[in-house]
């Protein structure tokens, strides 16, 4: 199959809304890796000399939600998404300061 072809494929209808879903739902369980991860990436983008402005940017959303509590509200990943957004709209609602990219330590993979 051409990539072109598993391409088209992969964002036929219904697939995007999978794939976004299943990040969602595992987004309570895996903020703190990704968090991890994003601080990771950036900082070799910034050794080899270009600005980490998307990994920053990903790592402050994890680094948020970790903030928020998305980890230990979650014990397992949740059955639905929204379980999920609901709780840090919820969150967001009630903790309003800066967010400062911090995941603590490495996580343990």
């Amino acid at each position: 199959m051409k990539f072109g072809t598993r391409f088209r494929t992969t964002l036929s209808a219904g697939k995007v809304d999978a794939t976004f879903q299943t990040w969602i739902r595992s987004h309570a369980r895996s903020a703190q890796r990704r968090c991890y991860e994003m601080q990771e990436v950036s900082q070799f983008l910034e050794d080899i000399g270009i600005s980490p402005v998307v990994p920053r940017a990903s790592g402050q959303v994890f680094a948020r939600s970790l903030e928020l509590g998305v980890t230990d509200a979650f014990p397992q990943e949740p059955e639905s998404f929204r379980e999920v957004i609901e709780y840090l709209e919820q969150q967001q609602a009630t903790v309003l300061r800066p967010v400062e990219q911090q995941c603590d330590a490495s996580p343990d993979r």
